[in-house]
């Protein structure tokens, strides 16, 4: 049976790995949107970033970005919906950060999220923490005298790691109190782990779950499709959700499979419905 509304994941998902849309999976989008159904990118990126591989015909109609913390629509990028940090939250993050001199950078308020403020930090440093200063560099500045620097209203925590598994599962609880933490797997070197923390309660799922709330759209009329650890908000939280070839052994496990990203999933995806009923 036909969705009513599709959330898709973006790099390592509905992009192949030179950030291109295939021929066949906009092929995919286009039937989709002719068919009523309809399409949500949900993505890590922000508002910034994701301009850089999605052009005005991208054939969508919202784009929920920093990992659902801001939610336009597409290609208007007219505000719906934005998420803040408290400020004592995000006081109580960064001194636990900064306790622990970890390297993060403090994201400003949506739709800015591609600003932030930084800590170089000294220990367990991911090895792509300079090459993101570098790649943003107009839009950052390091962090200045401590909590006593930290702006306002922030949108979310980025923490840069190496990949410490034990680590990161005792830093999390320690974090979870102030926000929602959120692991995912470097998009620049592929191996250093990212932590991101949000306000409480934002993830991609509670994001894509406002849009289909504003749409009238039940859960069990929503499909979803992502690749990695930061997926899980919504693989989790909508009974229809699949992972492409490409996702970590454990959500391959989990979830039905698709094919990877350089193989048109979303193309696979659509082929039954294209025959099949329609939601009610």
């Amino acid at each position: 049976m036909r969705p009513s509304l599709l959330g898709l994941d973006l790099d390592g998902t509905l992009l192949d790995g030179r950030s291109r849309l295939s021929p066949g999976n906009r092929a995919a989008l286009d039937w989709c949107g002719r068919a009523g159904i309809r399409r949500a990118v949900v993505t890590g990126r922000s508002l910034f970033s994701a301009r850089t591989v999605m052009e005005a015909e991208f054939p969508v109609d919202y784009l929920l970005f920093s990992s659902g913390a801001g939610l336009v629509t597409w290609p208007g990028c007219r505000l719906l919906h934005r998420w803040q940090m408290p400020d004592l939250d995000a006081r109580a993050i960064a001194r636990i950060l900064l306790d622990e001199d970890l390297a993060f950078m403090a994201h400003r308020p949506v739709p800015r999220t591609h600003e932030f403020c930084y800590h170089e930090g000294a220990n367990r440093r991911g090895d792509d923490f300079v090459s993101r200063v570098e790649r943003y560099r107009p839009h950052t500045q390091a962090l200045r005298g401590g909590l006593a620097g930290l702006p306002s209203g922030l949108s979310f925590f980025l923490v840069m790691l190496q990949p410490d598994m034990g680590y990161f599962e005792r830093l999390v609880p320690r974090l979870s109190r102030f926000g929602s933490v959120v692991r995912s797997t470097s998009p620049i070197d592929g191996q250093s782990l990212w932590l991101e923390v949000y306000p409480r309660g934002v993830c991609k799922g509670s994001g894509l779950s406002w849009l289909s709330r504003l749409l009238l759209v039940p859960d069990g009329e929503v499909a979803v499709v992502g690749n990695d650890y930061n997926d899980l908000g919504m693989l989790q939280r909508f009974e229809r959700a699949y992972v492409v070839g490409n996702a970590p052994e454990a959500l391959r496990r989990a979830y039905p499979l698709l094919p990877d990203n350089e193989h048109n999933p979303l193309a696979e995806l659509v082929r039954p419905w294209q025959s099949g009923p329609t939601c009610p």
